[in-house]
């Protein structure tokens, strides 16, 4: 998708602005469902109670983003539970793990549980979505202070660009959904139902750019081919993994 000059200047500080606000991300406007609803999209606690939110993305194969890792990193080990479970290993995508400085577009990271138990299993697209295309947003964030209760919400993407879809959520319905602290790692799907994103980061209420007051919620796309890549190449390293002491998988191996 080609941008001009100056229009990409203006996302790049609006991304630079969605960094502020990392999210531990609730779907806003959105509505609560059922836990059995999406059964592949799971609560992630961390520590004594920190919430993001994760897809599975194979049967022991979970996909977040790399910052809810780095919230739940304590010395060596990883503090951090699905279902009661700690994952056995984890990686952080390679260029978020050495903090280059675009690392916001590679806010991934995938966690692999043992086999004592078999997850249900969201699918992946495999085309490039675009502005424009129907999404829904699914995930534990808070609303009204509470976090933990899971939540979908419906948008359309506003942009695609630097490796992230932008959904602007500053609307009284559930038609227009956002992210917001707790939603962190959570799916981003297509019409289909198929995974096309994973939860980022969101600009801080009633922000305006142009005139326009404005609560975006950023997402990284995951068929971005260096983020596809990654994504491929380390869930199937990942199936070879045995256990490692506290979970130390560390960045981008």
């Amino acid at each position: 998708m080609k941008i001009k000059a100056g229009r990409a200047t203006a996302l790049a500080s609006l991304l630079s602005l969605l960094a502020l606000a990392p999210s531990s991300f609730a779907v806003l406007h959105g509505i609560q469902i059922p836990e059995t609803d999406y059964p592949s999209v799971r609560k992630i606690t961390i520590g004594q109670g920190g919430v993001c939110t994760g897809t599975f993305i194979g049967p022991r194969t979970m996909i977040t983003a790399a910052h809810c890792i780095d919230a739940a990193e304590v010395g060596n080990s990883l503090d951090l539970r699905v279902d009661g479970v700690r994952p056995i290993a984890f990686r952080v995508q390679t260029r978020y793990a050495a903090h280059a400085p675009d690392m916001l577009a590679y806010d991934v990271a995938l966690l692999q549980f043992s086999a004592d138990k078999i997850f249900p299993v969201m699918g992946r697209a495999r085309y490039d979505a675009n502005a424009g295309a129907r999404v829904t947003l699914v995930g534990y964030g808070v609303v009204d202070g509470v976090a933990g209760i899971k939540r979908q919400g419906r948008n359309v993407i506003g942009e695609r660009t630097m490796g992230q879809f932008l959904v602007n959520g500053d609307f009284i319905d559930e038609i227009h959904a956002t992210g917001t602290a707790g939603d962190s790692g959570g799916p981003l799907l297509d019409a289909q139902g198929e995974l096309i994103g994973v939860t980022s980061r969101e600009s801080s209420p009633g922000m305006t750019m142009g005139g326009r007051r404005v609560h975006l919620s950023s997402y990284i796309d995951i068929n971005e081919p260096e983020i596809k890549q990654w994504i491929d190449d380390t869930y199937q390293l990942l199936q070879t993994v045995k256990a490692e002491r506290n979970a130390d998988g560390r960045r981008g191996d």
